[in-house]
């Protein structure tokens, strides 16, 4: 783990005071890791209720993105930064930390992936390189928002019930540990386990 200094860890919190106001408004409610007001038991309660109820998820997939901090590619979160941060100078400022390496016995060593573990505004980042794996399931086998599409969610609704030509499919994700809770068959929480592992392997990195 790196050990900013005074300075930069002062800088690095102003960063994350003006950014994470901006990402809060994207992020989805299943994500709980490193967020204002959020804990373990935002995952852990709902998971709970789930499970112990008649719903029939039957099927859990879990899993955790072996060395996320230390693995994310610089390019990758740049992009995906710059998808609600405009300014320039803030994208530069970004990329210096990044990129400023680390003292290692009075020997610098450059970084080239990853974000500092012991750096302020490191969580809110890793949450926003993440916030791509939210979004593709999202897309996928997400819940529609009822209020935006109420017929999507009926359609939804009715599908889920059914059981059989759409699994339902329930996500929790604490930073880079994250659970697939699925009603449905075999055969289809098999099928979205492979999807899973296909879309972090391509598109995460």
């Amino acid at each position: 783990m790196g050990m900013p200094t005074v300075k930069d860890r002062t800088v690095q919190m102003l960063l994350k005071m003006v950014m994470e106001p901006i990402w809060e408004a994207d992020f989805y409610y299943f994500s709980n890791g490193f967020r204002p007001g959020r804990c373990t038991m935002d995952c852990i309660q709902p998971l709970y209720q789930l499970c112990g109820t008649k719903a029939g998820y039957r099927w859990v997939i879990e899993g955790d993105i072996r060395a996320c901090f230390d693995k994310i590619p610089h390019e990758h979160l740049l992009s995906a930064v710059a998808r609600r941060i405009a300014d320039t100078g803030m994208l530069a400022l970004i990329r210096r930390f990044l990129k400023s390496g680390i003292m290692i016995e009075r020997t610098l060593v450059q970084s080239s992936e990853g974000t500092p573990q012991g750096g302020m505004a490191s969580p809110l980042l890793a949450n926003i390189y993440l916030h791509r794996f939210d979004e593709w399931y999202s897309q996928h086998y997400g819940i529609p928002d009822k209020k935006r599409d109420k017929r999507a969610y009926e359609t939804w609704q009715r599908r889920r019930f059914k059981g059989k030509d759409q699994a339902a499919v329930q996500m929790f994700r604490y930073a880079d540990d994250w659970i697939f809770v699925i009603r449905g068959t075999s055969a289809q929480a098999q099928c979205i386990k492979e999807a899973c592992k296909t879309f972090l392997r391509d598109e995460m990195g």
